[in-house]
């Protein structure tokens, strides 16, 4: 019984792509900590504005696969004939996931109903884009992702619309320089995005998949990839100057030498297989990294 139940949790973990969820995690307490820098502290609020962002992130991730599924787009991916996937073992049917997706986003929005008759109906507003967005990354009348538009949306969707009313739930009202000092670590869950993209670049091609990586060619998606890089630390280094982001906020650059392998990596024509599948989990790590050294810097006392 208890070897099911681990297996059972194991499985669900798999399918909802719990590893992402701290993409949503990081947004949250990044905006928050951009509050709390301030002197604004709700730590009650925080919680439940944690745990709604993961549950978005949670519902986004089960409709992916959902979707994928659908269309018959994960069925005919080389990535997709792992024997162990729960899905093709049956081990999870694939109306359960559609119930999971519902449960997600109709707990986020009980919170999000709560966080709004608290801090205002500003939270409201977000949190109907966010699940409107969220559903529409490969559902809905417009995949934005097969429209070419996923890492475009997404800097937007799990940064700032997640950084921005983090801030406000702990500040009670919104400033512009939020949207600046929210942009860099916005670009680097794009980032995120465009690896993976990157990475099934044939398969999408296979599946008539239009993301933005097949429309640019795995070389240009790589160019876009470094840009990424390039904006995010130009953007915070203004914030800097301008007093946006504490200067403590230059730990970043201890991330440089990895970066600076990366693009001798990836700037070769004859880049591997094996290389390509892996920057989508270091794009990850970066971002994890990237987002903790500013949170930390924000959270320092001076």
């Amino acid at each position: 019984m208890k070897k099911r139940i681990v297996t059972w949790i194991k499985d669900w973990a798999e399918t909802a792509e719990c590893f992402a969820w701290v993409i949503a995690a990081t947004s949250v307490i990044y905006g928050s900590a951009l509050a709390w820098h301030e002197g604004y502290h709700r730590w009650g609020l925080f919680a439940l504005t944690l745990i709604a962002g993961v549950l978005m992130q949670c519902g986004v991730n089960l409709c992916n696969v959902y979707d994928g599924w659908t269309k018959g787009q994960d069925q005919q991916k080389d990535t997709f004939g792992d024997v162990d996937n729960p899905l093709v073992q049956g081990r999870i049917k694939l109306e359960h996931v559609k119930y999971g997706a519902i449960g997600a986003f109709t707990i986020a929005s009980l919170i999000g109903f709560y966080l709004a008759y608290v801090c205002g109906w500003q939270i409201l507003v977000f949190g109907l884009i966010g699940l409107i967005g969220g559903r529409s990354y490969t559902g809905g009348p417009l995949s934005y992702k097969e429209a070419g538009l996923g890492p475009i949306i997404v800097l937007f969707l799990m940064g700032h619309m997640m950084i921005l009313p983090s801030y406000f739930i702990q500040s009670g009202h919104f400033a512009w320089w939020v949207v600046l000092a929210a942009t860099p670590v916005s670009m680097l869950i794009s980032m995120v995005m465009q690896a993976n993209d990157i990475r099934d670049v044939e398969d999408d091609i296979k599946t008539g998949v239009r993301s933005m990586a097949t429309r640019l060619g795995r070389r240009g998606a790589l160019v876009l990839y470094a840009g990424m890089w390039i904006g995010a630390y130009s953007i915070q280094g203004y914030c800097i100057s301008q007093g946006y982001l504490p200067y403590t906020s230059a730990l970043t650059v201890l991330l440089w030498p990895k970066l600076f392998k990366m693009a001798k990596t990836y700037s070769n024509p004859q880049v591997s297989r094996e290389d390509i599948v892996a920057l989508e989990k270091m794009s990850a790590q970066m971002h994890l990294k990237y987002g903790l050294l500013n949170i930390v810097a924000l959270l320092l006392p001076w």
